[in-house]
């Protein structure tokens, strides 16, 4: 191959295999789709290499055979599936029964990048349509970080921009509409999840819910494949790990009948008119990986579906309304924002965060802070609460009637929540 066409080769396989990190997401989610599919990528090189690089198998032949022989034996004996019998079991017939067959070592690698796209594709459904939100928190992460070391005025100019997108994208997917019906539909969304939409501030967390169900459920689907896939009639994949550890508080070191060093391959050889049957006794080095890998794989597993179902847990807690203004308010607070047992604050932040983030709002804002810093959102936090009193109808007639300051006719004129037609106003 000449030597422009090897670089050009080798060039065009580093841009695949770039892996860009995402940070629109939090630590139960990355357990899965990041941390987990690196683990088993490095197992899929690590078999595939054994296979096709070293000796998956060695089977010890009849003196006779010739070098040739014996290649062929390991080769055919590799192809084909071998069975398990106990070495302390003595056949009372020359047949022996073929009761525990291995077919599974040849598909591994292959099995373990089936197990890396179920736990990498939840994350491509949460990637491709989260930024329908309108503010693609990925990019919102990546603009903030280090904003703390640059500038002031670079900073403040960054902060403000975050904070004209952020209200830009809650106002376009606010509804006007007004009406008995869609006042209670609205109320609801703010409490649970149904109705779901964009209009009703809970399209991103429903999302996200859906999406750590379907990590909970690969997680549980992972036992069940691998039940199916290596498990025999006296062992279970589904109590591996913890039959390991019986095995090692007893101190006992019993044949691993899931996963076999030694076993035994029948094959034929036709010589003219004549087919003659033999039974080597094959070694199976690669077994040893394998059983080191899903010893680990089945504590590993059991550990995301944990950490699974603990996000999912939380995710539900922080529906709650009290629980979204007990969040922002803190950030509030910290950036004095507020003022502690202050009636018209309490009330200022309920509105805030109730009328006009909801719950998508707050949520976009807690994976911002999961994926940067408490300083950069609570001043993000801080200026969108400025814009809110600024711009907004409801915030500055709760101000001017708590102050009993009457409202100007700017207002009075301005529409709850509506954009200007050419968009929301800067944040100033």
């Amino acid at each position: 191959m000449p030597f422009y066409s090897m670089s050009g080769f080798l060039e065009a396989v580093a841009k695949v295999g770039k892996f860009s990190l995402r940070w629109d997401d939090d630590f139960f989610d990355r357990c899965s789709h990041r941390y987990t599919v690196i683990i088993l990528v490095v197992f899929v090189v690590v078999t595939s290499t054994k296979q096709y690089v070293g000796d998956p198998i060695s089977c010890w032949c009849p003196a006779t055979f010739t070098d040739p022989m014996i290649e062929y034996t390991n080769h055919i004996c590799w192809i084909s599936n071998t069975y398990y019998v106990p070495m302390e079991k003595v056949p009372e017939k020359h047949y022996i029964p073929r009761e525990e067959v291995i077919s599974y070592y040849q598909w591994i690698p292959l099995v373990l990048l089936l197990q890396t796209l179920c736990f990498y594709t939840p994350s491509i459904i949460w990637s491709a349509h989260n930024s329908t939100f309108g503010v693609d928190i990925n990019r919102m992460v990546l603009l903030v970080s280090g904003v703390e070391h640059i500038n002031p005025d670079i900073r403040d100019k960054t902060i403000k921009f975050i904070c004209r997108h952020f209200d830009r994208a809650l106002a376009y997917q606010r509804e006007y509409r007004k009406g008995r019906v869609r006042q209670c539909m609205q109320r609801l969304a703010s409490y649970c999840c149904c109705p779901v939409g964009k209009l009703y501030g809970n399209y991103l967390i429903t999302l996200n819910l859906f999406v750590k169900l379907l990590y909970i459920l690969n997680a549980i689907g992972q036992f069940w494949l691998l039940n199916e896939f290596i498990s025999n009639d006296v062992e279970k994949f589904t109590y591996y790990g913890y039959k390991v550890l019986l095995d090692i508080w007893y101190q006992r070191m019993p044949d691993n009948r899931m996963f076999p060093r030694i076993t035994l391959c029948d094959f034929q050889i036709r010589q003219m008119q004549n087919v003659h049957d033999y039974t080597v006794q094959c070694t199976l080095p690669i077994n040893l990986f394998n059983e080191k890998i899903y010893i680990f794989l089945w504590f590993w597993i059991l550990f995301i579906a944990l950490v699974t179902v603990i996000g999912f847990v939380y995710m539900l807690w922080t529906l709650f309304a009290m629980n979204r203004v007990t969040y922002l308010r803190k950030y509030l607070r910290v950036m004095n924002k507020i003022k502690k047992y202050n009636p018209t604050d309490e009330r200022l932040v309920k509105q805030f965060v109730n009328e006009y983030l909801r719950q998508d709002g707050v949520f976009a804002l807690r994976l911002m802070a999961k994926n940067t810093n408490d300083v950069i959102t609570a001043e993000i936090i801080g200026a969108l609460f400025d814009f809110y009193k600024k711009h907004y109808k409801p915030a500055k007639a709760m101000i001017a009637r708590d102050a009993d300051i009457p409202l100007s006719s700017s207002v009075g004129s301005m529409p709850n929540y509506a954009p200007p037609l050419n968009g929301p106003p800067a944040c100033v």
